[in-house]
């Protein structure tokens, strides 16, 4: 199953660090790094309990990637939770700026 998720359904879920202009992606900022998030490329695809969400960004100095964020979801007594996650592919990218999209995606998700 693919399906394409809303930026707007994520925008609660960024953090100060990211800037939303009014057209184009989101941008990034800690100091002086900066990372294009282009928040209409999201995709979301289940594989059994998994779901990977791939999106692409845009470093200051680097090409266009795609980053694959997994997140290990199970139901329990209290309903849907999300049991483990990690950024798959996400090479040249800042760790606090991977962690930071993949909050978003979480609280996206939950």
């Amino acid at each position: 199953m693919r399906s394409v998720m809303a930026g707007t359904a994520l925008a609660p879920h960024w953090s100060a660090r990211f800037t939303i202009p009014e057209k184009g992606p989101l941008v990034w900022t800690d100091g002086a790094e900066r990372v294009l998030v282009h928040v209409d490329s999201l995709r979301v695809e289940q594989a059994g309990r998994w779901l990977y969400c791939d999106l692409d960004v845009e470093p200051v100095r680097a090409r266009r990637r795609r980053i694959r964020v997994a997140f290990l979801a199970v139901v329990n007594r209290a309903g849907d939770t999300i049991l483990a996650e990690a950024v798959v592919y996400g090479r040249r990218l800042s760790e606090r700026c991977g962690n930071d999209i993949q909050q978003a995606l979480k609280g996206a998700l939950s």
